[in-house]
């Protein structure tokens, strides 16, 4: 990889989607008059894609931070990881066809770093233990894969998993997660049409299937733009002064160069100036932070996202991703963005060293984590398929729980939820105010041709037509407001519907006035 350009120079397509849509619950008013129900209107829209045609095909990519401090956290994925795999085995169909791989943080960090040598495991897929100790696949393979109950593994998957993800933490304390990710998938690079892994990950991207993206760390992502090769990282002979133009060589620089709070970086040299005993209690909160984008020295945010839709025909149904990370901002915990100043190790006369106030530390096992900044930003811009819990949870069951039953809805029955509109309220039954859009992608060609579906109520029943209707797959999800409800889409048809069909259903929601 020395050498690589990390980006090869390409148009990326954005593709916009909407988030799943709140309605407000109606609210009955309550004065000398008798009761009247409020006039609803509909204010907000639901829009949800789905693959037509069945498709249980999965592959989940797990990035697990091998750096140092990470394996009470790494213990604690592997203890819970049974619980996400029950979940995925009592999904209606059972267990779906999975491939599952790991692939740690490290992408090196150059020469001047202990632990950081070269392009460090290069976003290739790891197996923990020595091979020894890990039984080896079936095939070869790096990754586990179960396809209507043929494994390439023996024995129990959750057992095997304990043994791969073990990654320990000896990896680069640069973590370059988002890069790590991109290039294990090939996202980085195109060629005709189709992305480039690794040699070692070849096999594990299936083009139809589902892609989760699940990532375990506890520091914020620092993905440079020549990865190992980035100045940014420190070089043999560099110096070890807070005052030099990039500041001491620690982690910190991920921070100062690749955030902004309030639109200034966070500083290096405490306000306080030189190596005074006093300084070493200063605290400065930041407000307002966010990846500082074009204007750091870290690839953006939004092309890290951008690369991985890129992936998916259909990035807005078929691709998940999540995070158990330093979460910011993290209200439930008022978990902060600080900085604070130790003494420097090498005895820097130019002062103090910065470093990050944790932003949260568990009350189990005393793990931490650093404000996420990055990873919370790339999660938020998948929308409704981004996940994100906090890292510092004293077990990590209910993240594994949640994240398993958000691969399930996206591999579950057609539900949409709401408070529906009504646009008909004159007849009988609800006349769901929605409209159906079918996606016909020609597979030689890659163009998709769009046609609306009507509603079988309207053309009196003539295939193709469809209709919402009560299920009891479709659950009400958690924290909705009053009034709620899950329909499954049911779409009537003349035969099989066919290869590459999707399906777009948005429905107007209702709120009080």
């Amino acid at each position: 990889m020395t050498g690589r350009t990390w980006f090869k120079s390409r148009a990326w397509r954005l593709l916009s989607w909407a988030g799943l849509a709140a309605a407000l619950p109606a609210l009955w008013a309550c004065n000398s008059r008798s009761l009247e129900a409020p006039v609803l209107k509909p204010d907000k829209t639901n829009t949800v894609t789905f693959q037509e045609t069945v498709n249980r095909d999965i592959d989940i990519l797990f990035l697990i931070d091998n750096s140092s401090s990470m394996s009470k956290s790494q213990t604690n994925l592997l203890a819970n990881f049974p619980v996400f795999m029950d979940v995925l085995n009592t999904l209606p169909m059972g267990l779906p066809n999975v491939h599952i791989a790991v692939v740690s943080s490290d992408m090196g960090a150059g020469t001047g770093t202990g632990g950081c040598a070269g392009n460090g495991q290069a976003g290739i897929f790891q197996w923990g233990a020595p091979m020894t100790t890990c039984t080896p696949t079936t095939d070869g393979a790096k990754f586990l894969s179960n396809i209507n109950g043929s494994a390439n593994y023996t024995g129990d998957i959750s057992t095997l998993f304990s043994c791969v993800a073990a990654l320990g933490e000896g990896g680069c304390g640069f973590e370059q997660t988002l890069l790590s990710v991109t290039h294990a998938l090939g996202a980085d690079n195109f060629a005709d049409g189709k992305p480039q892994p690794p040699q070692e990950n070849q096999g594990f991207l299936r083009e139809g299937a589902y892609l989760a993206i699940i990532l375990i760390t506890n520091e914020d992502d620092c993905s440079a733009p020549q990865g190992a090769a980035s100045d940014l990282f420190p070089r043999s002979g560099d110096g070890s002064s807070v005052s030099g133009p990039l500041g001491p060589p620690t982690g910190y620089r991920c921070n100062a160069f690749g955030h902004l709070c309030n639109g200034a970086a966070p500083p290096i040299m405490s306000p306080m100036g030189m190596n005074d005993p006093g300084d070493l209690s200063t605290v400065v909160n930041m407000q307002n932070c966010v990846s500082a984008e074009d204007s750091g020295r870290l690839i953006p945010v939004a092309l890290f996202a951008q690369a991985i839709k890129a992936l998916k025909p259909d990035p807005a149904s078929q691709i998940l991703v999540a995070a158990i990370s330093g979460l910011y901002p993290d209200n439930s915990r008022n978990a902060p963005y600080a900085v604070s100043w130790k003494k420097a190790p090498s005895g820097d006369p130019a002062g103090p060293w910065p470093e990050m106030v944790h932003s949260c530390v568990s009350a189990g096992d005393q793990s931490f984590a650093d404000p996420g900044v990055r990873i919370s930003e790339w999660v938020k811009q998948f929308g409704r398929n981004g996940v994100l819990q906090s890292i510092c949870d004293t077990s990590f069951r209910p993240a594994m729980m949640r994240i398993a039953d958000e691969i399930g809805r996206v591999l579950g029955p057609k539900c949409v939820s709401g408070v529906f509109n009504d646009k008909d309220p004159n007849t009988g039954g609800v006349q769901y105010d929605c409209v159906v859009t079918d996606h016909l992608k020609d597979v030689n060609t890659g163009n998709t041709t769009d046609s609306t579906v009507p509603a079988c109520s309207e053309n009196g029943g003539a295939h193709p037509c469809w209709s919402l209707d009560p299920d009891n797959t479709c659950k009400v999800p958690a924290g909705s407001p009053a009034g709620t409800v899950s329909l499954k889409l049911n779409t009537m048809r003349d035969g099989t519907a066919p290869s590459g069909l999707s399906q777009t259903i948005s429905c107007a929601l209702i709120a009080q006035p």
